[in-house]
C-alpha cells in the first residue's frame, strides 16, 4: 500500500471522515482538508441550501472542483463527501494521487451517529426513509475499490486514525 501522496477518506455520512481526517493529519504532519467544508466556504451557504438552489448536480459540480483542488495539493488528509467517488474523473484523480481509505460501519451505527449529529437537516440526501441503505447499495462498489478498509463501528476516531497510520507504514 502506498505510504506517499495524499490520504483520502471515503464512506457514508456518519462513518467518521470529517472527525478522523484532522486527527490523522496531525499524526502524519499533514494538512487536513474536508471537501464539504471547502464547498460551503466557497459558496457561502450550507450544503442543504446548495441542494435547494442548485440541485444535486450543481452540488456535485462544486464537489468535483473541490476534489480537483485537493488532488493538486500534496501531503494532505482529505475527508471526501459521501458521494465524491460517483464521478469517474474525480475517482481516478483520487486513486492517482494517493491512498483511498474506506471508513465503514453498519447502517445502524451510521444512523445513530447521524441522529446525534443533527440528522437530515444537514444531509439533504438522507431525508427519505431508507435513503442511507439505498446510498450504501449504490456507493459500495466504489468504496470497495479503496486501498484500505477500516470498520469504525467499535473504534474511537483516534483509534481509527492510528489504525490507518499503522497500515500506511
Amino acid at each position: 500500500m502506498p505510504a506517499e501522496g495524499n490520504v483520502y477518506l471515503c464512506g457514508l455520512s456518519g462513518s467518521g471522515k470529517s472527525t478522523v481526517a484532522p486527527l490523522l493529519a496531525q499524526r502524519r504532519g499533514a494538512e487536513s482538508i474536508d471537501t464539504d467544508r471547502s464547498i460551503v466556504a466557497e459558496a457561502g451557504i450550507s450544503i442543504a441550501e446548495l441542494f435547494e438552489r442548485e440541485g444535486e448536480r450543481g452540488f456535485r459540480d462544486r464537489e468535483a472542483r473541490a476534489i480537483e483542488a485537493a488532488c493538486a495539493r500534496t501531503n494532505c488528509v482529505v475527508a471526501l463527501g459521501g458521494g465524491a467517488l460517483e464521478r469517474p474523473r474525480s475517482f481516478e484523480r483520487i486513486l492517482a494521487t494517493g491512498t483511498l481509505v474506506f471508513l465503514d460501519a453498519p447502517l445502524e451505527v451510521l444512523e445513530l451517529r447521524l441522529r446525534a449529529a443533527g440528522g437530515t437537516e444537514v444531509r439533504p440526501l438522507l431525508r427519505e426513509p431508507g435513503a442511507l441503505a439505498k446510498l450504501r447499495d449504490r456507493r459500495l462498489p466504489s468504496y470497495r475499490r479503496a486501498n484500505l478498509t477500516v470498520d469504525t463501528a467499535a473504534l474511537s476516531p483516534l483509534e481509527v486514525a492510528i489504525r490507518i497510520e499503522e497500515a500506511l507504514r
